[in-house]
Protein backbone atom coordinates (compact mmCIF):
# COMPACT_ATOMS: atom_id res chain seq x y z
CA UNK A 1 0.00 0.00 0.00
CA UNK A 2 2.76 2.43 0.98
CA UNK A 3 4.69 1.54 -2.19
CA UNK A 4 1.68 2.40 -4.38
CA UNK A 5 1.25 5.75 -2.66
CA UNK A 6 4.93 6.51 -3.05
CA UNK A 7 4.85 5.79 -6.81
CA UNK A 8 1.75 7.99 -7.15
CA UNK A 9 3.47 10.89 -5.35
CA UNK A 10 6.58 10.58 -7.54
CA UNK A 11 4.46 10.58 -10.72
CA UNK A 12 2.54 13.64 -9.51
CA UNK A 13 5.84 15.46 -8.81
CA UNK A 14 7.17 14.83 -12.33
CA UNK A 15 3.94 16.04 -13.97
CA UNK A 16 3.98 19.22 -11.82
CA UNK A 17 7.67 19.85 -12.67
CA UNK A 18 7.00 19.50 -16.40
CA UNK A 19 4.14 22.00 -16.24
CA UNK A 20 6.36 24.49 -14.38
CA UNK A 21 9.08 24.20 -16.99
CA UNK A 22 6.56 25.04 -19.71
CA UNK A 23 5.42 28.16 -17.83
CA UNK A 24 8.94 29.59 -17.50
CA UNK A 25 9.88 29.20 -21.16
CA UNK A 26 11.18 32.38 -22.86
CA UNK A 27 8.48 34.59 -24.39
CA UNK A 28 8.40 34.88 -28.17
CA UNK A 29 10.41 37.94 -29.32
CA UNK A 30 8.61 40.65 -31.31
CA UNK A 31 10.06 41.67 -34.66
CA UNK A 32 11.72 45.08 -34.91
CA UNK A 33 9.59 47.28 -37.22
CA UNK A 34 12.75 49.17 -38.27
CA UNK A 35 15.05 46.71 -39.97
CA UNK A 36 17.48 49.23 -41.43
CA UNK A 37 18.73 52.77 -40.84
CA UNK A 38 20.38 54.87 -43.53
CA UNK A 39 22.03 58.28 -43.42
CA UNK A 40 21.95 60.67 -46.39
CA UNK A 41 24.51 63.43 -45.85
CA UNK A 42 24.18 66.47 -48.10
CA UNK A 43 27.43 68.21 -47.15
CA UNK A 44 29.12 67.27 -50.42
CA UNK A 45 26.56 66.46 -53.07
CA UNK A 46 25.91 66.92 -56.73
CA UNK A 47 22.64 68.72 -57.34
CA UNK A 48 20.76 71.96 -57.75
CA UNK A 49 17.67 73.91 -56.80
CA UNK A 50 15.39 75.28 -59.48
CA UNK A 51 12.36 77.54 -59.51
CA UNK A 52 9.82 78.08 -62.26
CA UNK A 53 7.40 80.97 -62.53
CA UNK A 54 5.34 82.94 -65.01
CA UNK A 55 5.52 86.67 -65.60
CA UNK A 56 2.59 88.88 -66.53
CA UNK A 57 1.38 90.37 -68.77
CA UNK A 58 3.60 88.51 -71.26
CA UNK A 59 3.27 85.00 -69.70
CA UNK A 60 7.04 84.79 -70.06
CA UNK A 61 8.46 81.78 -68.22
CA UNK A 62 11.08 82.59 -65.60
CA UNK A 63 13.56 79.86 -64.68
CA UNK A 64 16.17 80.15 -61.95
CA UNK A 65 18.80 77.80 -60.55
CA UNK A 66 20.83 77.64 -57.35
CA UNK A 67 23.46 75.51 -55.67
CA UNK A 68 22.74 72.08 -54.23
CA UNK A 69 21.14 71.92 -50.76
CA UNK A 70 23.06 71.12 -47.58
CA UNK A 71 21.82 69.11 -44.62
CA UNK A 72 21.13 65.54 -43.54
CA UNK A 73 18.30 63.03 -43.75
CA UNK A 74 17.81 59.76 -41.86
CA UNK A 75 15.84 56.81 -43.19
CA UNK A 76 14.70 54.45 -40.44
CA UNK A 77 12.84 51.56 -41.97
CA UNK A 78 10.43 53.39 -44.25
CA UNK A 79 10.29 56.67 -42.30
CA UNK A 80 12.39 59.61 -43.53
CA UNK A 81 13.28 62.60 -41.32
CA UNK A 82 15.72 65.49 -41.59
CA UNK A 83 16.24 68.97 -43.00
CA UNK A 84 18.15 70.84 -45.70
CA UNK A 85 19.01 74.44 -46.47
CA UNK A 86 19.72 76.42 -49.62
CA UNK A 87 21.83 79.56 -49.91
CA UNK A 88 19.53 82.01 -51.70
CA UNK A 89 22.41 84.20 -52.85
CA UNK A 90 23.37 81.43 -55.32
CA UNK A 91 20.12 81.80 -57.31
CA UNK A 92 20.54 82.90 -60.93
CA UNK A 93 18.00 83.54 -63.69
CA UNK A 94 20.39 84.30 -66.55
CA UNK A 95 20.03 88.10 -66.34
CA UNK A 96 22.54 89.59 -63.85
CA UNK A 97 20.60 92.81 -63.24
CA UNK A 98 17.37 90.90 -62.61
CA UNK A 99 19.25 88.60 -60.21
CA UNK A 100 20.56 91.64 -58.33
CA UNK A 101 17.04 93.08 -57.93
CA UNK A 102 15.63 89.69 -56.90
CA UNK A 103 18.21 89.16 -54.15
CA UNK A 104 18.52 92.71 -52.83
CA UNK A 105 14.97 94.08 -53.12
CA UNK A 106 12.75 91.00 -52.75
CA UNK A 107 14.53 88.06 -51.13
CA UNK A 108 16.75 90.40 -49.06
CA UNK A 109 19.47 87.76 -48.95
CA UNK A 110 21.79 89.86 -46.76
CA UNK A 111 19.16 89.69 -44.02
CA UNK A 112 17.72 86.27 -44.87
CA UNK A 113 20.58 84.35 -46.52
CA UNK A 114 19.01 80.91 -46.68
CA UNK A 115 15.81 78.93 -47.00
CA UNK A 116 15.42 75.93 -44.67
CA UNK A 117 13.22 72.94 -45.39
CA UNK A 118 12.31 70.54 -42.56
CA UNK A 119 10.67 67.25 -43.47
CA UNK A 120 7.67 66.42 -41.27
CA UNK A 121 6.26 63.38 -43.07
CA UNK A 122 7.62 61.03 -45.72
CA UNK A 123 7.00 57.29 -45.67
CA UNK A 124 8.60 55.13 -48.32
CA UNK A 125 6.41 52.45 -49.92
CA UNK A 126 9.24 49.96 -49.28
CA UNK A 127 12.57 49.88 -47.46
CA UNK A 128 15.86 50.73 -49.11
CA UNK A 129 18.55 48.11 -49.49
CA UNK A 130 18.22 47.05 -53.11
CA UNK A 131 20.49 48.65 -55.74
CA UNK A 132 17.46 48.69 -58.05
CA UNK A 133 15.20 50.62 -55.62
CA UNK A 134 13.16 53.17 -57.62
CA UNK A 135 9.92 54.83 -56.50
CA UNK A 136 8.08 57.76 -58.07
CA UNK A 137 5.35 60.09 -56.81
CA UNK A 138 6.10 59.64 -53.10
CA UNK A 139 4.07 62.28 -51.21
CA UNK A 140 5.76 64.32 -48.49
CA UNK A 141 4.99 67.15 -46.10
CA UNK A 142 7.33 69.69 -44.60
CA UNK A 143 7.91 73.20 -43.33
CA UNK A 144 9.71 75.86 -45.34
CA UNK A 145 11.36 78.76 -43.52
CA UNK A 146 12.23 81.72 -45.74
CA UNK A 147 12.36 85.52 -45.48
CA UNK A 148 11.55 85.38 -41.76
CA UNK A 149 8.38 83.28 -42.18
CA UNK A 150 7.61 79.57 -41.94
CA UNK A 151 4.86 77.82 -43.90
CA UNK A 152 3.80 74.21 -44.52
CA UNK A 153 4.48 72.72 -47.95
CA UNK A 154 3.36 69.55 -49.69
CA UNK A 155 5.03 67.85 -52.61
CA UNK A 156 6.13 64.66 -54.29
CA UNK A 157 9.49 62.98 -54.64
CA UNK A 158 11.19 60.39 -56.80
CA UNK A 159 13.82 58.37 -54.92
CA UNK A 160 16.28 55.99 -56.50
CA UNK A 161 19.08 53.95 -54.96
CA UNK A 162 22.15 53.70 -57.16
CA UNK A 163 24.73 51.46 -55.47
CA UNK A 164 25.87 53.52 -52.43
CA UNK A 165 24.09 56.74 -53.46
CA UNK A 166 20.55 58.05 -53.15
CA UNK A 167 19.23 60.05 -56.09
CA UNK A 168 16.33 62.36 -55.22
CA UNK A 169 14.10 64.65 -57.29
CA UNK A 170 11.50 66.55 -55.26
CA UNK A 171 9.10 69.30 -56.22
CA UNK A 172 6.56 71.51 -54.45
CA UNK A 173 4.76 74.82 -54.91
CA UNK A 174 5.05 78.01 -52.86
CA UNK A 175 3.07 81.24 -52.79
CA UNK A 176 5.65 83.98 -52.35
CA UNK A 177 3.29 86.41 -50.63
CA UNK A 178 2.89 83.90 -47.76
CA UNK A 179 6.53 84.59 -46.92
CA UNK A 180 6.12 88.35 -46.90
CA UNK A 181 7.81 88.72 -50.30
CA UNK A 182 6.38 91.24 -52.75
CA UNK A 183 5.83 90.10 -56.33
CA UNK A 184 9.14 90.70 -58.11
CA UNK A 185 8.99 93.26 -60.93
CA UNK A 186 11.61 93.85 -63.60
CA UNK A 187 11.55 95.62 -66.97
CA UNK A 188 7.77 95.98 -66.97
CA UNK A 189 6.92 92.38 -66.10
CA UNK A 190 5.78 90.94 -62.77
CA UNK A 191 6.35 87.41 -61.48
CA UNK A 192 3.14 85.59 -60.57
CA UNK A 193 2.52 84.58 -56.96
CA UNK A 194 2.74 80.80 -57.52
CA UNK A 195 6.25 79.47 -57.96
CA UNK A 196 7.20 75.83 -58.52
CA UNK A 197 10.34 74.61 -56.77
CA UNK A 198 12.37 71.56 -57.76
CA UNK A 199 15.26 70.10 -55.77
CA UNK A 200 17.56 67.45 -57.27
CA UNK A 201 20.62 65.80 -55.76
CA UNK A 202 22.67 62.64 -55.59
CA UNK A 203 24.18 61.98 -52.15
CA UNK A 204 26.15 59.21 -50.40
CA UNK A 205 23.93 56.61 -48.74
CA UNK A 206 25.44 54.98 -45.65
CA UNK A 207 23.95 52.31 -43.41
CA UNK A 208 24.09 53.13 -39.71
CA UNK A 209 25.76 50.33 -37.79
Amino acid sequence: MHSLQTRHLIWTYFVFAALCLQDVSEPESKPNPYTSTWIVNLDRVEGKVEFFGKAVPTLLKVHGTGDAPHGKFEIQGRIVTGSANVQLDTLKTGIPLRDKHLKEKYLETQKYPQAVFTLTRLELPAELGSPSFFKEGIPFQGKLSMHGSERPVNGQATIQQEADHAKVDAHFNVKIDEFGIAKPEFAGITLENNVDVKVSFSAPLKARK
